[in-house]
């Protein structure tokens, strides 16, 4: 029963004054670094002029560790499907609508850190959002 109802109110939706419309993109920001293009960077060697001259411009700089210095590169290669449905039942009331997408942005990466005196300290590649700097602040948390 409830399949037939479903049935029957998809129905009235394509049969009165609706609108379907799919969306499919494919998104690209800059290129993922190969670990050759850093793997002659040795932490403790490096300073961050070497890491610069190696990897260009990086994509954000922050503090770290008080007088050090965070620097990332990202890249992004992602494809995005959606959908979005709406549909006006009756002349004079408002359309209804739904629309659904995939669009969660991760960007994969890689962090250089550096120390006050701006030598390499360590590196770390995975997804930005994930690898937290140490001296960021946390969200405060509710107290119960």
């Amino acid at each position: 029963m409830k399949n037939l109802l479903f049935c029957v109110v998809l129905f009235m939706m394509l049969a009165s004054s609706s609108c379907v419309r799919l969306r499919w993109y494919h998104e690209t920001f800059d290129q993922p670094i190969a670990l050759s293009t850093y793997s002659h960077l040795r932490e403790g060697q490096s300073n961050l002029t070497d890491c610069l001259a190696a990897l260009g411009a990086p994509h954000w700089v922050r503090d770290y560790r008080e007088e050090g210095v965070a620097v990332a590169y990202a890249w992004l290669d992602k494809t995005t499907l959606g959908f979005t449905a709406s549909a006006n039942f009756f002349r004079l009331a408002p359309a209804a609508s739904f629309s659904f997408d995939n669009d969660d942005i991760e960007w994969p990466g890689i962090v250089l850190f550096f120390d006050s005196d701006l030598t390499l300290t360590e590196i770390r590649r995975g997804m930005l959002d994930d690898i937290r700097l140490p001296n960021e602040r946390k969200r405060p948390s509710l107290v119960e």
